[in-house]
């Protein structure tokens, strides 16, 4: 996917397969082989699916985050130049 020039967002799996994608349950009951079946809810789906769903959340919840932290770091310098009203100055892109 790289190669390709597409985005590619590495995500914890780790309990993905054990947690229910409808309600947010996890144990280790809820997975039988190829299906799963939350002791919470009563869901049920092909497990692999399940766990599919709660990756591309993870994944989606990872996105957005990256976004939201590289928009905070775009930022206007003032140099840090002494005299002036307006020196030793730093400020955000709000502040125009």
């Amino acid at each position: 996917a790289e190669d390709a020039g597409k985005t590619v967002i590495y995500v914890n799996q780790k309990f993905t397969s054990q947690k229910c994608s409808k309600c947010g349950y996890v144990s280790k009951e809820n997975r039988h082989g190829s299906i799963f079946k939350c002791k919470n809810s009563g869901f049920e789906l092909n497990a692999d699916l399940n766990a599919s769903r709660n990756i591309e959340v993870l994944g989606k919840s990872e996105y957005f985050r990256l976004m939201s932290t590289s928009q905070s770091l775009h930022f206007n310098e003032s140099p840090l130049t002494g005299g002036g009203e307006n020196g030793n100055k730093l400020r955000s892109f709000s502040e125009e």
